[in-house]
Formats: structure tokens, C-alpha cells, sequence
């Protein structure tokens, strides 16, 4: 665990979330197509989702490259080696800006405000929803109900009630 949390900014953790669901997406298909021929040529559009998923990593990794774009491997062997090395980099990235909070029972981001948020790819474990009242409370709570209602019933006056005319006398 580093020995200083750093504070990131709300939209920078969001981004960071879903930069690495999508990552992890591409790097499981990226192996499965690396495990059965890993020297088998990248698709055009998948080498394309590739390099925008790798430029999107580098604010989170420590050694990214100068200001040049990432290239994406050609085969697929080596596309899966790097897109890991890229998750790699996101998942110590999210071990410098994280930690464990006792008091909300999950991991959170630390934000530069003083704040926190929820690491919500880890499924934070939410308290449990209060008690549902027993059902003897709920037959109380209908009849002292019935009780308000009558009681509201019994104090108006007749003059509240709509007033019916004769046909000779109608306003209308």
C-alpha cells in the first residue's frame, strides 16, 4: 500500500472507471484470439479501438511515451501483451489513488475536495436497507389512519358540503 494516498478530481476517477471496463473488454478478446493464434493479423477497426483505448490510458500510467500516439501491435500475440501491460498500469494507478474506508465498507477514490467516491467497478457492498415493519404495524397504522380520516369526516360542516339548488333557483 504507498505511503501517500493521491487525490484525483471526480470526472478524472470516472474516466479512469471507464477507460478500464472497456480495456478489460479488449484485452479478454485479445487473448482469446491470441490463445488460438497468436500470430494471426488485427482487424483494422480492432487495431483502431486499440490505439484510442491505449492514448486514453496514458494520463493514468506512470512511463507513458512522449507526445506521439501509441501504435497498436499487428498480431494479436503481441496486442494482448500490450493492451495487459496497459491495464497493469491503470490497475497501480487505481492502488495510488484508492484505499479501503471502514466507515463505508468499500474501496474509494480520495478526491481533491476532501471527498471520496466509490470504486464502482469493484461493486461497493451498500449497508443493508432498514427493517421492514412487521405486519401487526401495518394492520396499527391502517386503523389509526381509518381513525384521522373519520375524525376529518365528522368535523366539517355542512356548509363545506355542496350546496344543491332548486331548478328555479340554479345560477347556472
Amino acid at each position: 500500500m504507498p505511503d501517500k494516498i493521491i487525490k484525483i478530481t471526480r470526472p478524472a476517477a470516472q474516466r479512469h472507471e471507464a477507460i478500464f471496463l472497456r480495456l478489460t473488454s479488449l484485452t479478454k478478446q485479445a487473448e482469446a484470439a491470441a490463445a488460438r493464434r497468436p500470430g494471426a493479423e488485427v482487424p483494422e477497426g480492432v487495431r483502431m479501438v486499440a490505439e484510442g483505448l491505449l492514448f486514453d490510458c496514458r494520463p493514468f500510467l506512470v512511463r507513458s511515451p512522449g507526445r506521439a500516439l501509441p501504435v497498436a501491435a499487428p498480431v494479436y500475440g503481441a496486442l494482448a501483451a500490450q493492451l495487459g501491460q496497459a491495464l497493469a498500469g491503470l490497475v497501480a494507478y487505481e492502488a495510488r489513488c484508492t484505499s479501503y474506508d471502514g466507515q463505508h465498507n468499500c474501496y474509494v477514490w480520495h478526491l481533491g475536495d476532501n471527498g471520496f467516491l466509490p470504486v464502482q467497478r469493484l461493486r461497493p457492498q451498500l449497508p443493508p436497507p432498514p427493517p421492514a415493519p412487521a405486519k401487526d404495524d401495518t394492520a396499527r397504522l391502517r386503523a389509526k389512519l381509518a381513525r384521522r380520516i373519520e375524525k376529518i369526516l365528522a368535523d366539517r360542516t355542512p356548509t363545506l358540503m355542496a350546496r344543491t339548488y332548486p331548478p328555479s333557483q340554479n345560477p347556472l
